[in-house]
């Protein structure tokens, strides 16, 4: 779930991590989802899940996080759930 992994901490003591990016291949937005249950975590992920910045297109984007902490996505993953949502 961690490859290509990224650490968020807080700016100030005690530095405590606030997230956690995992960039993996192959992986569903489900198992992602259940991993997170199964540890305590919450999830997010952008509206094209491969919108990733190792390997756009390939490797997916998942921001794990305590439940509760509010995660703002890049503009760009916004703009597939837009499109998607003007195309009905």
């Amino acid at each position: 779930m961690f490859d290509h992994g990224r650490y968020f901490r807080e700016k100030n003591p005690p530095y405590r991590t606030v997230a956690i990016v995992g960039q993996p291949y192959n992986t569903s937005l489900e198992e992602a989802q259940k991993f997170a249950e199964k540890v305590g975590l919450a999830v997010t992920a952008p509206a094209e899940i491969t919108q990733s910045w190792h390997f756009p297109g390939f490797t997916r984007f998942f921001c794990f996080t305590r439940p509760g902490v509010s995660v703002r996505l890049l503009q760009s993953h916004y703009k597939a759930e837009l499109a998607e949502a003007a195309s009905f």
